[in-house]
C-alpha cells in the first residue's frame, strides 16, 4: 500500500510540476500576443481595428483550445504582421519629410472610407511617395492620386494584386518623369478598365492624338498624373 501511495504521489506531483510549465508558456504566449495587438493598434487606431479585433477573436479560440504551441505561433504572426507594417510606415513617413503625420492619417483615413484592402494600400502610398519625392508632386498632389486610384479601386471591386499593380504603374511613370505605353497600355490598362480613354480626356485629346503623343514620348509626367488623378475621380 505504501508504494502504491508514494507511486500515486509522484506521478501527481510530476503532472502538477507539468501543468505549472504549459502554464508558464500559455502566459507567456499570451502576454506575447497581446503586446503585438497592443502594438497594431497603436500603429494605427482606426485601420488596425479590424485586425485587432480578429486577433483577439483567434486568440480566445486558440485558448479555448488550451494549445501553447498555437497560441506561441499566433503571437509569433502577430508581431510578423505588425513589424511589416511598422516597416512600411517608417519608408512612407521618411519619403514625407515634414508631412509625415498627415500622410499617414489621410491614408488610414482613405483606406477605412473607401474600405480598401490595407496591406496593397500601404504598398501602393509607398511607393507613390518614394516615387514622387523631391518633385512638384510631393505633397498634396501624391494623395490626390493615390485617393483617384482607390476610389476607383472600391468602385470596380479590384484585387488587392491589382491596386497594387495600378500604384506600381503610376509610380514608375513618375520615375521615369516620362509616360510610356508600357504602363500605361499595359499595366495601367489591364487593371483599370478604360484607363486610356481617361488619359485622353485628362489630357483634352482624342484617343488617336494622344496615342501619338504617348508613342512619341511627349507625354510628361508631372503634367499628366495629376489631371489624369482629376479625371479618374471625375469618371468613378
Amino acid at each position: 500500500m505504501r508504494e502504491a501511495l508514494d507511486l500515486i504521489d509522484r506521478s501527481f506531483s510530476s503532472g502538477i510540476s507539468r501543468a505549472r510549465n504549459e502554464t508558464r508558456g500559455l502566459d507567456n504566449a499570451v502576454n506575447t500576443t497581446n503586446n503585438g495587438i497592443g502594438r497594431l493598434r497603436n500603429t494605427g487606431q482606426s485601420t488596425f481595428s479590424s485586425l485587432a479585433q480578429y486577433a483577439k477573436t483567434a486568440g480566445i479560440a486558440i485558448l479555448a483550445a488550451l494549445s501553447v504551441g498555437a497560441v506561441i505561433n499566433f503571437g509569433k504572426e502577430i508581431t510578423g504582421i505588425t513589424s511589416k507594417f511598422e516597416g512600411m510606415e517608417n519608408a512612407i513617413v521618411f519619403a514625407s519629410g515634414q508631412e509625415g503625420a498627415k500622410n499617414m492619417a489621410f491614408l488610414d483615413t482613405t483606406i477605412k472610407d473607401l474600405n480598401l484592402n490595407m496591406e496593397s494600400s500601404y504598398k501602393g502610398f509607398q511607393t507613390l511617395t518614394g516615387s514622387l519625392k523631391g518633385t512638384a508632386l510631393e505633397g498634396q498632389a501624391t494623395r490626390d492620386i493615390f485617393e483617384a486610384v482607390g476610389i476607383a479601386a472600391s468602385v470596380m471591386n479590384l484585387s488587392a494584386e491589382q491596386s497594387e499593380g495600378a500604384f506600381l504603374a503610376l509610380s514608375q511613370m513618375a520615375s521615369k518623369g516620362k509616360v510610356s505605353a508600357e504602363e500605361l497600355r499595359g499595366q495601367l490598362g489591364e487593371r483599370i478598365p478604360g484607363a486610356l480613354g481617361i488619359a485622353a480626356r485628362a489630357m483634352g485629346m482624342t484617343q488617336a492624338q494622344f496615342n501619338e503623343m504617348l508613342d512619341s514620348g511627349k507625354i510628361m509626367a508631372e503634367d499628366f498624373l495629376p489631371k489624369f488623378s482629376k479625371e479618374l475621380k471625375n469618371t468613378f
